[in-house]
């Protein structure tokens, strides 16, 4: 099954926690593909539509994280777990990254990095800066620090 969508270009050959691959795709029946979200994992396909009319264009995933945390290009972000549920995050923030617990996620505005919690889902706490014009499109968040140097 993997290779037959590999073919088909709905997933890519990229290394996700937990071996899932999620990939942006259109689902639904030829014709009538609307904007979805394809995870393969542990040999079972899951197809999930996300009703908008937009792909995402950020999607941050983590290995205990309980749901895709998507943004899509008019700055709207939301949470889309497994079971199809979405819960919008904080206006004007976007996912980078799930911490590795799952519990938090690395987000970004137009002027600073955030952390948004589960436990206080309607705020973000303002971590750093970023400059004026500069944008994250991928981040990671490690279980410890980085080796910097020798």
């Amino acid at each position: 099954m993997l290779q037959r969508l590999e073919r088909r270009g709905c997933l890519g050959h990229r290394e996700h926690p937990a071996d899932y691959y999620p990939q942006l795709a259109g689902v639904g029946q030829p014709g009538k593909l609307q904007p979805g979200i394809i995870i393969y994992g542990h040999g079972r396909v899951r197809r999930l539509g996300i009703g908008v009319p937009a792909i995402p264009s950020l999607v941050a995933w983590g290995e205990h994280a309980p749901a895709l945390a998507l943004a899509f290009p008019a700055n709207d972000a939301e949470l889309l777990f497994p079971d199809g549920q979405r819960q919008p995050l904080p206006a004007g923030w976007q996912p980078l990254a799930w911490n590795p617990g799952g519990s938090e996620l690395l987000m970004q505005s137009a002027t600073a990095l955030g952390i948004w919690s589960r436990s206080v889902p309607g705020q973000v706490i303002r971590v750093g800066r970023i400059s004026p014009g500069a944008q994250i499109l991928q981040a990671a968040w490690l279980d410890s620090k980085a080796p910097l140097g020798s």
